[in-house]
């Protein structure tokens, strides 16, 4: 699907300068957003930091802790209630 039409811009304005601006920005944000909706998101407990499951991005959680994969391994923060 074409940008303009996910954004129902009028096909009149497409080849102006301003049109052209926007549709590229745009289409940078959604290329942003994109990445970001595939970071996967589990239910899952990570073995520790060398844990080889995940991506950097990826987060996971259980009943106890929310854990984030980085560039160097899985890093982990407790749940508390308050």
């Amino acid at each position: 699907m074409r940008i303009n039409e996910q954004l129902r811009l009028p096909d009149s304005l497409e080849g102006q300068e301003q049109y052209q601006e926007v549709k590229r920005l745009l289409e940078d944000m959604y290329s942003v957003l994109a990445q970001a909706n595939n970071n996967s998101k589990y239910e899952y407990t990570p073995t520790g930091t060398p844990d080889v499951k995940g991506d950097a991005g990826d987060w996971a959680y259980d009943a106890d802790y929310i854990y984030i994969k980085t560039e160097l391994g899985w890093k982990r923060t407790a749940l508390a209630l308050f």
